[in-house]
């Protein structure tokens, strides 16, 4: 009966524990689609493509291309404003879209 007890003890925690984890994950989630969110309809950020990852302290890295300059700065203020970022890890480049390099030719 008492190795029933231990063995039902071990089972909880490890159910415990598995919860947990599984609510970290949606959070890290939830974060991500936070972010996703803002940035996706942000005006200034048309044009680019970005990806968004949330480790589990929070740091949250931001990938991919931008038109400018000004588009980078803007998608990572707003990666830094939102709920449930910790740090932010800029790994965005900018890539002048084609009419702007066209643009810049004449």
């Amino acid at each position: 009966m008492r190795q029933i007890r231990e063995d039902g003890k071990g089972v909880a925690g490890q159910i415990r524990a598995g919860f947990e984890e599984a609510r970290a994950m949606i959070d890290r989630m939830g974060v991500a689609g936070r972010v996703y969110a803002r940035l996706r309809w942000d005006k200034a950020l048309v044009g680019g493509s970005i990806a968004i990852d949330v480790d589990r302290g929070g740091l949250t890295t931001v990938r991919g291309t931008v038109p400018t300059e000004t588009a980078k700065a803007k998608a990572i203020e707003l990666t830094r404003q939102t709920i449930g970022v910790e740090n932010v890890r800029d790994e965005l480049e900018v890539v002048p879209t084609q009419s702007q390099q066209r643009r810049s030719v004449r």
